[in-house]
């Protein structure tokens, strides 16, 4: 927790911590990941399109190419969930 993701994290792990789950870390690029997981709104996926503050997104669509896991909530049917995956 704390402002400087980095520092944050520097610090859990000279106390000992062996692994870091960072909220909203994709747009910090500097820090090396070994998994990124992205979790998106199964009934509004890319947010409209719209950037903060007008919407919700807070990086590029593009970037979830990166991502190695995208879960998306609020998906009730196989049908949602294909729809999900055919908008991202």
């Amino acid at each position: 927790q704390g402002p400087d993701r980095f520092a944050s994290g520097f610090y859990a792990v000279q106390a000992g911590a062996r692994c870091l789950i960072l909220d909203d870390g994709l747009q910090h690029r500097k820090l090396k990941r070994s998994i990124e997981i992205i979790v998106v709104d199964g009934q509004d996926p890319l947010c409209g399109g719209r950037f903060l503050p007008l919407g919700l997104l807070r990086d590029s669509p593009t970037r979830l190419k990166e991502a190695d896991l995208i879960v998306a909530t609020r998906v009730n049917t196989l049908e949602e969930s294909k729809r999900v995956e055919r908008e991202l």
